[in-house]
């Protein structure tokens, strides 16, 4: 029972270790995280698959980002996706926040390219390949919306939205109608309806 103890005791005075390195690495990168986001992305996306994190005490991931103070959920999320898009020599090609809206847009569409296909043969823009370094990010995110609206048959977040929207004026219009509202309240209630999308 004791050599039991004992090497339980070591395994997890080794990962406790391995997490706290792992940690230190993460704050040295910050200093300089225009150049050293694709390692620090390897590093956060270590501690998250190898959920070091536990080592440390914390029951999260995000509990571990926010208590250690090393950066928001949402910086860490697009780091770890983008290396794990992206090799090492296109992610820094491009830089850290179009590397992540390319590493999305990919994931979002239904094409058989990878973000780094994009990065090496262009970002494609009314029928034709654009080198991505010409690209402005914003156009990158504005192409994965109106992809997936095509893909859901353009039924986006605003259509549903709208839909919703719409159910739920005719369930107050079916309850005016029923206390004796007139055509002025359902006019009313659907023009405010429309202003909600």
């Amino acid at each position: 029972m004791k050599s039991l103890t004992k090497t339980t005791t070591a395994l997890s005075q080794n990962v406790r270790g391995k997490a706290e390195g792992a940690v230190a690495r993460v704050r040295e990168l910050k200093e300089h995280i225009t150049a050293s986001f694709y390692e620090m992305g390897e590093v956060l996306g270590r501690i998250l698959d190898e959920k070091l994190y536990v080592a440390l005490g914390y029951g999260s991931f995000v509990d571990l980002l926010e208590g250690e103070a090393l950066l928001g959920p949402t910086q860490a999320k697009k780091l770890i996706a983008v290396r794990r898009g992206f090799e090492r020599e296109h992610a820094m090609l491009v830089g850290p926040e179009k590397a992540y809206a390319l590493a999305r847009y990919a994931a979002r569409t239904k094409i058989a390219e990878t973000p780094a296909d994009l990065v090496t043969r262009g970002f494609p823009i009314g029928g034709r390949r654009t080198p991505v370094t010409e690209v402005p990010i914003r156009r990158i995110e504005e192409a994965g919306r109106a992809a997936v609206r095509r893909q859901t048959g353009g039924h986006g977040d605003n259509a549903r939205a709208r839909a919703d929207a719409e159910t739920e004026a005719r369930v107050c219009l079916a309850g005016l109608r029923a206390r004796g509202g007139d055509a002025v309240s359902y006019t009313h209630l659907t023009l405010a309806t429309s202003d909600l999308v």
